[in-house]
This record gives C-alpha cells, structure tokens and sequence, in this order.
C-alpha cells in the first residue's frame, strides 16, 4: 500500500501556476525557462526516488497537465495499459460507463461536452488531504459542501455501485466490479471531476474518471 511521504509542495504550485497561467489573466505568466525548468523537475522525479515512491500528489498534478493541455496522451500515460479506465458520464438521464484504453478515441466520439472540457477553477486548487465534500444542490459552492480538490483513502464508488442501476448485466458489470475493488483514492474536484486511483504494482493509476455534472439529472 502507499505510504505518505513527504511531498515537496512549491514544485506542485509551480506546476499548477504554469498550467493556470495561459488562461487566467490574474496569474503571471511564466517564461519558456521557467516552464522547461518544471517540466525537467516532473520528468526527473522518478529517477530521483530510486527505490521510493513516487508521491501520489505528483500523479494528480500529472492528470491536471493533462486536462490542462488537453493532451490525450497525457492521459493515457496515468491508464493501465490492460485494465483501462472508465468514464462515467451522464448525457441522459441515465448515467453512462465507458472503458478507455485510449481516451483519444474517445474524444473522436464524444460530440455533446469535450472530456477535457472544464472551467479554469479546477487548475487553481491545491489538493488537499481531508474528508471529501458530499453533493449539495442548495449549495452556493457549486453544488458542494464546500469548495476546492479533495483527496482521500476511501472507495466510494464500490459503496455506490452505479453499475447495478444502470441496465448491464452481470457479464457487462464484472470487470467494472473487479476493477473497482482496486480503488485506494478518490478525488474529488468541485469545479469539474471525481478521479479514482488504484495502486497496482508499484504504480499508481486512474481506473475511474467520473465528470458528471451534480445536480442535473
């Protein structure tokens, strides 16, 4: 299992004030020197953690460069190449779950709402390591308790089971069942995204990506 470890948190505002600074205008912007120097901080980190692991907060600011830049490849880096990943989307009434192996496919497909297509607020929020908010549609937070990018050691999805409500049956349900078992962190961003990660092997990996909007059903 993970075990926290000390995180160095000013590489990881680094990393979120490059990723804000090309859409919000209250951010300066870097220069290109400033970007690459992060960049090679990114791209160096495991080899610096030889025989350590990496820190889970430097997988999620590795999704954000990915949502941030709208690079599918990104993306799929953080996919388990066997296990894939599944997006859960709500375009009717009735939520919808889809593997991904390749999330590019994906975006060829989807015609309605781009996967990749969140409000700046989401790049601006450090994560934090506390209790997750719950859905509040009175809620002036954007339909949550309370504001910002969450992250803890809890499975929420298994206790939801939205799998058993949405018409598949038992053959279709397995590998979702089977894959979401494995789920170690969820995170929760109020501006945008559930993210689930499941530590396999000594990597960590998104096996859920749920970019429902709350409250519109």
């Amino acid at each position: 299992m993970f075990s926290n470890g000390p995180f160095n948190y000013s590489l990881g505002m680094c990393v979120l004030l490059a990723f804000s600074a090309c859409q919000m205008e209250e951010i300066p912007t870097l220069s290109e020197e400033d970007v690459q120097s992060i960049q090679e901080r990114i791209d160096t980190a495991p080899l610096q953690e030889v025989k350590k692991e990496r820190p889970f907060e430097l997988y999620y600011h590795q999704l954000l460069k990915a949502l941030a830049s709208r690079d599918p490849e990104g993306f799929n880096n953080l996919v388990h190449p066997e296990f894939g990943c599944y997006l859960i989307d709500s375009p009717g009434a009735i939520p919808v779950i889809t593997l991904i192996t390749d999330i590019e496919k994906v975006l060829q497909k989807k015609a309605e709402r781009s996967v990749f297509d969140f409000s700046n607020a989401f790049l601006s929020f450090p994560i934090t390591e506390e209790s997750l908010p719950t859905i509040d549609c009175d809620s002036p937070n954007g339909f949550y308790s309370k504001e910002g990018a969450f992250v803890e050691n809890v499975n929420t999805l298994a206790v939801e089971k939205i799998w058993e409500y949405i018409g598949l049956d038992q053959i279709e349900q397995a590998p979702i069942v089977k894959l979401a078992q494995t789920i170690d962190k969820t995170i929760v961003n109020t501006a945008g995204f559930r993210a689930y990660f499941s530590k396999i092997g000594d990597q960590w990996y998104i096996t859920f990506f749920d970019i429902r909007v709350p409250c519109t059903a």
